[in-house]
């Protein structure tokens, strides 16, 4: 615009413990992030789908933008006991639904959705997840991407019903 910039608008969002967001999507009016929290303790007021089950817990969180930010809903993503689920990537299609992926050391008590591919036992199994918008969040699908090692899903990108992540692997067979 070549105007003078000017922050509208912050939204924190985090607990008690430690709170990264490594992934921001858009559309509209509407803004998703992704990315870990350590504790949900404290966590902003907002509905969360799915239960937060370990130390370090994925999460996706839906914010509606207008003249003040408003929290929609959350979604915990990962399971066991001390697990670590990281969102390090999101896109969204032409209708809304969200692409998040990253990685996980455990699919024990991962929220309630069914994957494709299996994980593989080592230090880190990639991921992708697809999350139908609405009043709340759901999770469609997911799919274990991986081969044994260390596995991360760090890039998505959607064009109309094609997905396409990009990442890293320690292993090339699995």
């Amino acid at each position: 615009d070549g105007g003078t910039p000017s922050l509208v608008w912050g939204q924190w969002l985090g607990g008690t413990g430690i709170d990264t967001i490594y992934a921001l999507a858009l559309t509209g009016d509407e803004i998703y992030v992704g990315g870990y929290v350590v504790t949900s303790t404290s966590f902003e007021a907002v509905t969360f789908a799915g239960a937060h089950n370990g130390t370090t817990e994925g999460f996706v969180v839906e914010i509606g933008d207008g003249g003040t930010p408003t929290l929609a809903w959350g979604q915990w993503m990962g399971g066991g006991q001390t697990p670590i689920t990281v969102i390090n990537a999101m896109a969204l299609n032409d209708t809304n639904e969200i692409y998040a992926g990253g990685y996980a050391t455990t699919s024990t008590s991962f929220e309630t959705v069914t994957f494709a591919g299996s994980f593989t036992v080592g230090d880190t199994e990639a991921f992708i997840v697809e999350i139908a918008t609405g009043a709340t969040p759901s999770l469609v699908w997911g799919h274990w991407l991986g081969g044994g090692l260390v596995d991360v899903i760090s890039a998505i990108a959607v064009t109309g019903d094609e997905i396409y992540a990009g990442g890293y692997s320690t292993q090339s067979t699995g």
